[in-house]
């Protein structure tokens, strides 16, 4: 029989590796439910034992075989690499078309929540926290403005994808932006309320959580079940089907655990290799974007103006304010020069970015160079025709 086609991540990779990944015996066709599951274990720091490289030859594995339906994510993280969480979002929307996705949180801390509101539906065991997910802090880059502004583009996609997948998207941005509120309580009917701010006169037996700007929301997870996050589940994966009321609920067999195992040790290497090559893109990104906006703003202060020189009687500039205007237009179009050669390298390291993963977080360094892109040619054209001004 013929078999769905994979995802467009999905297609036969070039990495010898995969060809080693363990073998799992398949089940009798009389064995497999008609909701038959496969099980990833994110268990660990992401960018490290949980990578894209596990996930992405899982959801292979799973797309070409037509009985399995659903994904399940056994999450147990304390955060690690944003770059590998959302590349495993993005893989994630690729098969949202093929398989439901459903994770289980024992602890979902900082990079891990954005798996977690990828899921169709959200379950949380005793005991387990979520969130607390500041991405990049006021210190990451020392340039607090792109910080903010990186933030708040992860906050604001993880919002979307919140809203899309029905999950309470008020909870987001408090979870990655500080200075972000949000607040849950009982009314007088008991029934819970959320709102960016805490209400006056609300007792405080009837406050499910209150977030302020000088803290980032985690909650436990009686909060998160209040909260409409998730509901609550403690036991065996098997026994998620009746919950979610999907008959012929089973596990298809043992290769999403067992290949994860294997990812990790195979790629640990490579993946913390990808992450120190991404952080150094980033940083030379902020680094670069600053020095296009500062050369910018000094070819501003270079650039003439008629009313700044001495000039005869006639009208005309004087012997030496010729020169200080062809002086003075030279050291503006070197500096838009230096826009313009700082631009050409940000379109490489964008390159970089695409085949990295990374180019969403580019576009939280747009800061002092987009603005620019045209504008440096025509101010050089400019310069270059006024240059030989005499005055008048």
């Amino acid at each position: 029989p013929t078999r769905p086609a994979p995802a467009p991540s999905a297609q036969a990779s070039d990495d010898e590796d995969l060809l080693t990944a363990p073998e799992v015996p398949e089940p009798s066709p009389g064995d497999v439910g008609k909701n038959a599951f496969l099980e990833i274990h994110l268990r660990g720091t992401y960018g490290e034992e949980i990578n894209i490289e596990g996930v992405k030859h899982v959801l292979m594995y799973a797309a070409e075989r037509e009985a399995i339906r659903h994904i399940v994510f056994r999450i147990d993280s304390g955060g690690g690499s944003l770059l590998t969480t959302v590349q495993i979002q993005d893989l994630m929307k690729e098969y949202e078309g093929r398989f439901r996705f459903h994770c289980i949180v024992d602890r979902a801390i900082s990079a891990s929540i954005w798996t977690m509101f990828a899921c169709d539906t959200v379950h949380i065991s005793s005991g387990a926290t979520v969130g607390g997910a500041v991405a990049y802090s006021m210190r990451s880059f020392g340039n607090a403005e792109v910080d903010a502004k990186m933030n708040s583009i992860l906050a604001a996609d993880l919002t979307a994808l919140a809203e899309k997948k029905r999950h309470p998207s008020i909870l987001v941005e408090p979870m990655i932006r500080m200075e972000a509120t949000v607040a849950a309580w009982r009314d007088q009917n008991g029934r819970v309320q959320i709102d960016k701010k805490l209400p006056p006169r609300v007792a405080s037996q009837d406050i499910i959580f209150e977030d302020t700007d000088k803290t980032v929301l985690t909650l436990t997870a009686e909060q998160a079940i209040a909260a409409g996050l998730a509901g609550r589940f403690d036991g065996p994966t098997e026994n998620l089907g009746n919950l979610l009321n999907l008959p012929g609920w089973k596990r298809y067999n043992e290769f999403g655990e067992s290949t994860i195992k294997w990812a990790a040790k195979v790629y640990k290497d490579r993946a913390e290799e990808r992450q120190a090559k991404g952080n150094a893109l980033i940083e030379r990104a902020v680094a670069l974007s600053s020095s296009i906006s500062r050369n910018a703003d000094e070819a501003i202060s270079f650039t003439p103006r008629p009313g700044n020189y001495a000039r005869y009687n006639t009208g005309r500039f004087t012997r030496e304010s010729r020169l200080e205007w062809q002086r003075d237009t030279d050291r503006a179009i070197g500096a838009w020069q230096r826009v313009q050669d700082g631009i050409d390298e940000m379109r490489g390291l964008l390159n970089e970015a695409q085949s990295l993963g990374i180019i969403r977080f580019m576009e939280g360094i747009e800061i002092g160079w987009k603005d620019y892109q045209e504008r440096a040619g025509r101010e050089i054209m400019d310069l270059r025709r006024a240059r030989s001004r005499t005055g008048i």
